[in-house]
């Protein structure tokens, strides 16, 4: 229960994401897997998280943390433009973060609400 996907023309079941984690930008909702799944097909990256982050405008906006391959520079403003030329606008992230690693649970597995705590919050 919760989980969010679709059905393509073969019936093959995509699973975009979970309602709860869900990014919900003006009432407009994207799910984090969708964006996952594009920005994990550019040549120079290893693993990419999109995640919600807190917006005083928009209530959330889409962040994305991202891991590049060994020896790769991507500059922000070019993979946010390579991202806006495979989903729709309103789905390309505000910020991208460059990552060395994406902090996973004990069990290997990605918490998208770790992820934005880990980032957004200063290291003290």
């Amino acid at each position: 229960m919760g989980d969010q996907g679709n059905l393509d023309g073969e019936e093959y079941l995509t699973l975009t994401g979970r309602l709860k984690e869900l990014i919900n930008k003006v009432g407009e909702k994207t799910g984090p897997v969708e964006l996952d799944n594009v920005v994990n097909q550019h040549e120079g990256v290893v693993e990419a998280v999109a995640f919600a982050v807190p917006d005083k405008i928009y209530s959330e906006e889409i962040g994305l943390a991202v891991v590049l391959k060994e020896g790769q520079e991507v500059e922000e403003k070019v993979l946010k433009k390579w991202v806006g030329e495979r989903v729709a606008q309103m789905k390309v992230p505000k910020k991208v973060f460059f990552v060395e690693k994406i902090p996973k649970t004990a069990v290997d597995k990605t918490q998208r609400s770790l992820l934005a705590k880990t980032i957004l919050e200063p290291q003290g």
